[in-house]
């Protein structure tokens, strides 16, 4: 039903009735009322009368019932909850007391929509219970396709709030092991009374007695208390993101900022973290003790987004999973960087399937061959005609038969001859909605793992390096096993006398820091390689001379460090591409802009050269910012650094350095598609001091690296 359209009563099955139930809502659509009023109104009792009330709150009625006045009336506010306090040393898994909690975000299951992914959110449902063992899952609202405008009506199957609820309740996955805690987007409130009163779907859905792995807690925003970890779950409206997918994040952390500053509540909680939905997109950030991060959605792209006009590469399809490490004592994991926390993104674009609500027709026995062809073809899309006649070299006639074998065969097909199809010429096979999802191997999607470090402008030899945590976070990498680090350029200060380094390098030639970086710069164990490119402020020591001296002393001293030239490389990541960028220019306001416009000028580039090879993972250095996106199917990581912010360059601009380097863990399929992507931000600004330098005679730094000897 229309917004604005006349009423129907919105009892249970959308229907005139005189149930006393629907009777109460039209009087609340008046004003407010009262428990003994309406007692007196059906010559009942004030207990029957509270029963009727909560009767129509569960229908999804939006019913303020004040107990202590018993005022009974409806409300135009979104509903909130406070926190949901979480005790985890109270749950146990398998009977042992695990130290890690897991925590599935979905968003945007969009269910009744012709662009929902039922399958992969039961493929999502069965990993999260099986494979990660997750302890809760929340779901960042849009469960329904709602109630849409005229201009997006046809994205829907379903039309009617009951029809939506009921498909919910039965093709919803269900956990054994788990609930789902579920707050409302914006699409679930779209369903409203002729005076504007909503019927809340989400608290339906959970109301009712066949769901009680579904928990309400509320309309568009919902507070989790993990310990020391507060998690705050925003659903600020659908596609209300621009271009730049960081900007709307990055305003929502400065919000939480700027409330935690006002009330003096920095220590209250170890960390704080922000998820959004409503985007379609995936986007990280951290400030401080607070991350922000844009959930993907289970929704496919559709002909309104394709219309956007401020929107690129199209919604991510997929879900996360928030993970926490505690320590024995229940505190937030801190170590060397580490805050305990990492995000995983599960991304299946790949595995998007059209139409996905249909149920896929069956081909009866005893059917001719051309209609058994025919029925198969029509179950694709509609087909005129022509195509029959051309796709199977059969005359129309023939094709006439075969129609008219089929409808008798008892399938529902629309033809030319229906008023519908005149128009367009086309026959059309009406479908059936899918049942009983099959979640799709995990054995095919989840197949290759690969971990990997990266870091990047480490400014060997600059008054503000950060040399000792450059070492320290080689020891996270051992520790975490990861089998590479790349390094996104400038890897020395640069030029002694050179505008941007303002005479703050402290070994002048060359010569003296390349053999400082020789000498310092850390190894993984083993035979584990470091690779890297060269960044604008390397560029500095052969800028005149032609020199690559990064290439040069590497060679020859380092042959654990694998040097892929200037300013860019590309590396094989078992079956992953890793392309590493020194861009120019700065990163600007919004963190994931420059990201975005690199990443689309990589993929039209490749387009236009048809090449088949794609970038999996862009690490972009020189912006000393951490940023997270997914963009054009790539990850793009934009990576931070190992200097502190300088006073004469960033601390006038008002440039704060992001320091520290990042874990990532990949899973692909067979074909190199990154199906799993894992990010630990290990934040050392709390850790940075200068002078940073290692500690030797004054002497011998001297004669070593101011070659007096």
């Amino acid at each position: 039903m229309r917004r604005g359209a006349k009423s129907n009563g919105w009892n249970v099955n959308g229907k005139h009735s005189d149930k006393p139930e629907v009777r109460i809502l039209k009087r609340l659509q008046r004003g407010p009322w009262s428990i003994p009023e309406i007692a007196k109104e059906f010559e009942t009792s004030e207990e029957e009368a509270v029963r009727l009330v909560d009767v129509l709150y569960k229908l999804g009625h939006e019913i303020v019932h004040d107990r202590q006045t018993k005022t009974v009336r409806l409300s135009f506010d979104p509903t909130e909850y406070t926190a949901l306090q979480i005790e985890p040393e109270k749950e146990r898994k398998k009977g042992i007391l695990r130290h890690v909690r897991r925590i599935a975000i979905v968003h945007g299951t969009v269910l009744g929509s012709k662009h929902s992914n039922p399958t992969l959110l039961h493929t999502l449902y069965e990993r999260f219970e099986k494979e990660y063992e997750v302890d809760f899952a929340i779901h960042v609202g849009d469960v329904v396709t709602g109630h849409l405008g005229r201009k997006r009506e046809g994205e829907s199957f379903l039309q009617t709030p009951d029809d939506q609820i009921q498909y919910v309740l039965q093709n919803y996955p269900r956990s054994k092991t788990f609930k789902t805690y579920m707050i409302s987007g914006t699409r679930d409130l779209t369903f409203r009374s002729a005076r504007g009163a909503v019927v809340n779907m989400v608290r339906r859905i959970c109301s009712d007695e066949s769901r009680n792995d579904l928990v309400y807690r509320g309309d568009l925003w919902a507070k989790f208390q993990v310990k020391g970890v507060r998690i705050e779950v925003i659903n600020p409206g659908e596609d209300y993101a621009p271009y730049s997918k960081s900007y709307p994040l990055q305003n929502i952390v400065t919000n939480l900022i700027g409330e935690e500053e006002s009330q003096s509540l920095v220590s209250e909680d170890e960390a704080v973290i922000a998820i959004v939905g409503g985007a379609h997109v995936y986007d990280r950030i951290k400030s401080g003790n607070i991350h922000g991060i844009l959930v993907p959605s289970l929704q496919s792209l559709t002909p309104y987004q394709k219309r956007k006009r401020k929107r690129g590469s199209g919604p991510v399809v997929g879900a996360c999973i928030l993970e926490l490490h505690f320590n024995e004592d229940w505190t937030l994991g801190r170590d060397k960087g580490r805050d305990g926390i990492k995000i995983k993104l599960i991304k299946l674009n790949k595995y998007k399937k059209k139409d996905d609500y249909r149920a896929k027709v069956e081909v009866k026995s005893g059917l001719s061959d051309l209609a058994q062809k025919v029925i198969v073809f029509l179950d694709e899309q509609p087909r005129t005609e022509g195509e029959i006649s051309r796709h199977f070299k059969a005359n129309k006639e023939k094709v006439w038969t075969a129609i008219d074998e089929l409808q008798k065969a008892g399938y529902q097909i629309l033809t030319p001859k229906d008023t519908k199809q005149r128009d367009t010429k086309q026959f059309e096979l009406v479908q059936k909605q899918a049942s009983n999802f099959k979640p799709l191997p995990s054995k095919e999607l989840f197949v290759h793992r690969q971990k990997a470090g990266f870091c990047s402008d480490t400014h060997f030899t600059s008054d503000d390096q950060l040399w000792s945590l450059v070492r320290m976070f080689y020891e996270v990498c051992d520790e975490e096993k990861a089998s590479v680090v790349f390094h996104s350029g400038d890897w020395s200060a640069g030029a002694f006398n050179h505008p941007a380094n303002e005479y703050k390098v402290l070994i002048p030639s060359t010569e003296g820091q390349m053999r400082f970086l020789v000498d310092h710069y850390p190894k993984l164990k083993g035979d584990k390689k470091t690779v890297g490119i060269g960044g604008n402020h390397d560029a500095q020591h052969g800028k005149h001379k032609g020199l690559d001296a990064l290439r040069a002393f590497f060679a020859e001293k380092r042959p654990d460090i694998v040097y892929l030239g200037p300013d860019v490389g590309l590396w094989k990541l078992g079956n992953i591409n890793v392309e590493l960028l020194h861009p120019a220019g700065g990163a600007g306001y919004a963190l994931s802009y420059k990201g975005q416009n690199i990443i689309e000028s990589e993929v039209r580039l490749n387009r236009s050269r048809r090449l088949k090879e794609k970038i999996h993972v862009l690490a972009l250095g020189n912006w000393h910012i951490f940023n997270i996106q997914i963009h054009s199917e790539a990850i793009v990581l934009c990576v931070p650094c190992f200097q502190q912010q300088t006073t004469d360059y960033m601390k006038p601009k008002g440039l704060d350095p992001w320091i520290g380097g990042l874990i990532c863990e990949f899973v692909t399929d067979n074909d190199g598609y990154v199906t799993e992507f894992t990010s630990e931000f290990i934040d050392m600004a709390h850790l940075a001091h200068t002078p940073d330098f290692p500690d030797m005679p004054l002497k011998g730094f001297v004669d070593r690296y101011y070659l007096l000897k």
